[in-house]
């Protein structure tokens, strides 16, 4: 199975939004992430995890706190066409939970441990369960 089998769309925001944006595009669009941009360069990707450890436990102001502050840097990347372990080595390997997927060098969506997770027996199986898309 292809890391494009399982992409999904991604969300992004500018480097300089507020940690307040951020969370609040996160939750409008029921994501766990969004990349930053800045210009026309994804430079970081904003996590829950990156919210609840660089943001509310170090009490910073989240209508003060922009998004360049907070962000994970750089953002770990995989080929739309590499099969889906190894996006699994990868993730193992940076200790990450989500892959930005490129096509021509390009961000086109994200893959995540998750998906892969939800799919696994349908490696064993040959198919793809495409409810779980």
């Amino acid at each position: 199975m292809k890391v494009k089998d399982l992409s999904q769309n991604i969300q992004y925001v500018s480097a300089n939004s507020t940690m307040a944006e951020v969370a609040a595009k996160m939750a409008n669009n029921k994501t766990g992430s969004v990349l930053v941009q800045d210009g026309f360069k994804y430079v970081g990707v904003i996590t829950e995890r990156d919210i609840l450890r660089k943001l509310l436990a170090m009490n910073k102001d989240p209508k003060k706190t922009m998004a360049k502050d907070v962000m994970s840097s750089p953002v770990i990347t995989i080929d739309s066409d590499e099969d889906i372990e190894l996006a699994s080595d990868k993730m193992a390997k940076y200790s990450i939970r989500r892959l930005y997927v490129t096509e021509n060098g390009r961000i086109t969506g994200k893959v995540t441990s998750h998906k892969i997770a939800k799919n696994i027996k349908y490696l064993f199986a040959g198919g793809l369960n495409s409810s779980l898309r």
